[in-house]
C-alpha cells in the first residue's frame, strides 16, 4: 500500500526532507546538512558518446582511445546546469541521446543513461571516457527521523539494490543513532 510521486529535483530539495514533505529524493551529488543522511547509489563514468556509425567510433575501435585533436575535428553538444539552480544534470540532459542519434555531435554522458538510451532503442556508441575523469554519483537523502521506519528503510534499501550495478548487490548500512 505504497503511493509514490516522481517529481523533478528543487532547489529546496534538502529543505522538504527536513519538513517532512517528502520521505526521500534521489540527488546527482551528495547533499549534506543537520539531520539529513545520504548514501551513493551509483557510480557511473562519464564518456564520449556518438551516434552508430559516426567516425569517431571506427577511431575508437581501432585505436581504443581518443585525442583531444580527434575530439576538435566534430561539433559536439554540451548541456550547461547553473550550481544552485536546482535542475537535475542527468533529467536536462534526456534529450541529448536523440539528437546524437540523429546528428553528428559528440556528447558526454554518465555510462549510465547511455546504456538506457542503448536499452530503449537509440543508435549511439558509447567511447573512452572523458579525459577529466568526471563520475555521475547520485545519492540517496533522507532525514535521520525516518531512520526508525521499517517500511521506508526496506523501499530505500530496494532504490539501493536496483540501482548498484555489482551482481551480489550492495552493502547498505544505516546509521546507527
Amino acid at each position: 500500500h505504497l503511493d509514490f510521486q516522481i517529481l523533478p529535483i528543487e532547489s529546496d530539495l534538502v529543505g522538504k526532507l527536513s519538513t517532512g514533505e517528502i520521505d526521500f529524493g534521489i540527488f546527482p551529488t551528495e547533499k549534506t546538512s543537520p539531520g539529513i543522511r545520504s548514501v551513493r547509489i551509483l557510480e557511473s563514468p562519464y564518456r564520449y558518446v556518438v551516434r552508430r556509425g559516426h567516425p569517431l567510433e571506427a577511431i575508437y575501435h581501432a585505436e581504443r582511445k581518443l585525442t583531444e585533436e580527434d575530439l576538435a575535428r566534430w561539433p559536439n553538444i554540451s548541456v550547461h546546469v547553473p550550481p544552485g539552480s536546482g535542475i537535475d544534470p542527468p533529467a536536462y540532459i534526456l534529450p541529448q541521446p536523440a539528437l546524437i542519434a540523429a546528428t553528428d555531435l559528440v556528447g558526454i554522458m554518465p555510462e549510465v543513461l547511455i546504456r538506457g538510451a542503448q536499452d530503449a532503442g537509440i543508435a549511439i556508441s558509447a567511447l573512452s571516457p572523458i579525459f577529466s575523469g568526471m563520475v555521475h554519483r547520485p545519492h540517496l537523502l533522507w532525514h535521520e527521523r525516518n531512520d526508525g521506519d521499517t517500511l521506508l528503510r526496506w523501499v530505500m534499501a530496494l532504490f539501493v539494490y536496483v540501482f548498484h550495478e555489482e551482481k551480489e548487490g550492495p552493502t547498505f548500512q544505516y546509521p546507527t543513532s
